[in-house]
Parts: structure tokens; sequence; C-alpha cells
């Protein structure tokens, strides 16, 4: 678990735990007639409330970060986990593109160089875009979904299939593969009726095993 994912969740459990024991430790330091052992338990006694204090500060400092999928753009406020849905994360994958490209069902016809870019620094996004770009053939007519997936190049195949890889999700990955190998229409056709349901399901699965990684200090959503 990385750091700033440790201080979110346990900085303030950790404080009260060094407070309780200060408290306890008080105890004896008070009763004691060491004063060898009075002026060591004082010490500890004071670095624990100076531990629990830096904690606490931390964990405050790490609430002022904001999840990328539990901020409501239209309200300009935070949604709460509970409202996380299929339909939300979509939403934000849908803002997340707007700079690079007008509407997601072109990333088939190839990753933009400044898409390709910002998800270096940002490969956890990299999944959920993946997911999104297969949804998006789902949504098409037979036809357009053939034709589009057809007509894509290696690379974008490639970005979709290492994408969903990384998710763990190998098996699908493998099929993508294999279907734009083989190349027909009929699998293809029926590979995204069957599963546009799948695509949203696993998508918002994905960013709640990986919710952590979406924490972004609040400038990026208040400008």
């Amino acid at each position: 678990m990385k750091t700033t994912s440790f201080l979110r969740i346990y900085a303030t459990r950790l404080a009260f735990l060094l407070a309780i024991a200060a408290l306890l430790l008080f105890i004896p330091a008070s009763l004691t007639s060491s004063g060898g052992l009075r002026i060591f338990l004082t010490i500890v006694i004071v670095l624990c409330l100076f531990g629990g204090g830096i904690l606490l500060f931390l964990g405050n400092h790490r609430g002022a970060e904001i999840n990328y999928f539990l901020y409501d753009r239209r309200r300009a406020k935070k949604r709460t986990r509970d409202e996380l849905s299929a339909e939300s994360v979509r939403d934000d994958i849908l803002f997340y593109l707007r700079p690079f490209i007008k509407e997601p069902l072109l990333l088939w016809q190839g990753i933009p160089k400044s898409l390709h870019l910002q998800l270096e620094g940002e490969p956890q996004f990299s999944a959920p875009i993946a997911y999104l770009m297969l949804l998006c053939l789902a949504e098409c007519d037979e036809q357009t979904a053939f034709q589009m997936f057809s007509m894509a190049d290696g690379r974008t195949i490639t970005y979709v299939c290492h994408a969903i890889t990384d998710a763990k999700d190998n098996e699908m990955a493998d099929y993508v593969y294999h279907l734009k190998k083989r190349n027909d229409k009929d699998r293809i056709c029926m590979f995204f009726q069957k599963n546009a349901q799948c695509f949203s399901t696993r998508a918002l699965r994905y960013v709640e095993q990986h919710f952590e990684e979406f924490y972004f200090p609040r400038t990026r959503f208040f400008k």
C-alpha cells in the first residue's frame, strides 16, 4: 500500500491509539518513585503525542485530495463512494478524454500522441479508457462496429489488449487479439453485441479495485 493511501486510511486511527498510549503511560509516570523511569516515561509520552499530532496533520493534508471518480463536475461537489456507478465512471472518463479527442469512438482510428503522453504519467486511466473504447463499439450498429474494429491498426489493438491485461483481464485481452487476427465479422459483431454490460461493469470494478490510485490535489478540480 502506498504511503499516501496508508495515511488517508489509517492516520486518524493511529493518532488515536498513540493518544491512548500516552494516557496509559501517564499513570505509571505519575506513580513511580524512580526519577529515571519517570523521565523515560515522560519522554515516551511526549513522543506519542508528538507522533499523533504529525499523523493528524498528514492525514488532514491527504484529506485535501479528491478522488477523480468522486467529483461531480455538473454540481461542482464531491460525491460519496456509494454514488460510484458504471454510469458515473463512464461520464468521468469521457470528461478525461475531452481535451484529446472529440468522441471516444474515434480512438479506434488511433490513440492521439498527446493522450499517450498523458497516460505515461497517469497509467491508471488506461484500463478504464480501453473498456470505454470497447463499450463504444458495443453501442454501435453491427456494420459500424465491424468497420471500426477491423480498420483499427495494430498499435490501437495492442493498446487495448495491454491495458486490459494490466487490469488482470487476460482472457478478454486474448479474445480481442484473436478477433482482430481472424477478422471474422460474425464473431466480432456477436462479441460486441453481447458484452456491453460486461465492459461497463469491468471498468467500474477496475476503478473500485484501484480506488486509491485516483486521488489528486484539489487544485485539479477547483481552479
